[in-house]
C-alpha cells in the first residue's frame, strides 16, 4: 500500500505521519538514550529520523512499519 503526502489512504500522508509521530515518538527517543545517554541527542535522533520519514513519505509503500523505525535509532546513533 503507498501513501502520498498530498492524499492517497487514511486522508493522506500528513495524516499518517501525525498518526506515526504520535505512536511513535516518546518511544523512540526513550530508545535512543539508551545509545546516547542524553535526552537532547536522543530528541535530536528521532527528530532527524521523522525528518527523513517525511521526506520520503510521498513515495514510500507502508507495511508494519514498527521493526524499520525501531531500528533507525540505534543505527542513527552509531
Amino acid at each position: 500500500m503507498t501513501y502520498h503526502r498530498d492524499g492517497g489512504q487514511r486522508g493522506g500522508g500528513k495524516e499518517l505521519f501525525r498518526e506515526l509521530y504520535e505512536a511513535y515518538y516518546a518511544p523512540l527517543c526513550l530508545y535512543a538514550f539508551r545509545f546516547v545517554r542524553e535526552m537532547p541527542a536522543a530528541e535530536d535522533i528521532v527528530a532527524d529520523i521523522f525528518a527523513a520519514l517525511w521526506d520520503r513519505l510521498p513515495e514510500m509503500e507502508l507495511r508494519d512499519g514498527r521493526a524499520d523505525t525501531c531500528t533507525a535509532p540505534s543505527r542513527t546513533a552509531v
